[in-house]
């Protein structure tokens, strides 16, 4: 078995070498997220027309935008994504997935449910790069299914939530 994990691993680096070689690293954050109480940090890597990225999140949900009267919600994850970024300025498309844990409490009872889950969808988006500098804005939608159970239960009242979620944003970064 070591030796089947050695070959592959051998080959794959083979493989990527070239396109490691014409990498660039990019690293981004989503301001929204730090407007929410909440933090964004992204590193991803940039080969030929694809585009990695790996990250981590964490946010509060106000009210008006998950439209529970009553409630909070807290978020915490990490994530992925590949994406199809051509030229790297302009209209990008991919996949994403992200697990995390979320934590929905009833205020007045002061009673929290606490959830980990995961969701995985697609996103689109526009990447602006500013001028003739490395940094660039990249405000994107993504339509995300979540696994598992969702929603919650508190006191007697229900924290009723979407398996199916729009989430927009918008990301600003920094290419190396």
């Amino acid at each position: 078995m070591r030796k089947v994990v050695a070959v592959l691993a051998v080959s794959m680096s083979a493989l990527l070498l070239p396109a490691a070689a014409q990498a660039q690293w990019e690293v981004e954050a989503d301001p929204i997220a730090f407007g929410l109480s909440g933090y964004s940090a992204h590193l991803g890597l940039r080969f030929g027309a694809f585009r990695v990225d790996v990250g981590a999140f964490g946010a509060r949900i106000p009210e008006w935008v998950h439209g529970n009267e009553g409630w909070t919600s807290k978020t915490n994850g990490v994530g992925a994504k590949l994406d199809y970024v051509g030229s790297g300025n302009g209209l990008f498309a991919g996949v994403e997935g992200d697990c995390g844990r979320t934590t929905r409490t009833f205020t007045s009872a002061v009673m929290s449910v606490t959830r980990d889950d995961c969701a995985a969808g697609g996103r689109l988006g526009y990447r602006l790069v500013l001028g003739h500098t490395r940094l660039y804005i990249a405000p994107w939608l993504g339509v995300d299914y979540t696994f598992g159970a969702i929603g919650a239960t508190a006191a007697g009242h229900t924290f009723d939530e979407k398996r199916v979620q729009l989430f927009p944003t918008v990301h600003i970064g920094w290419r190396f």
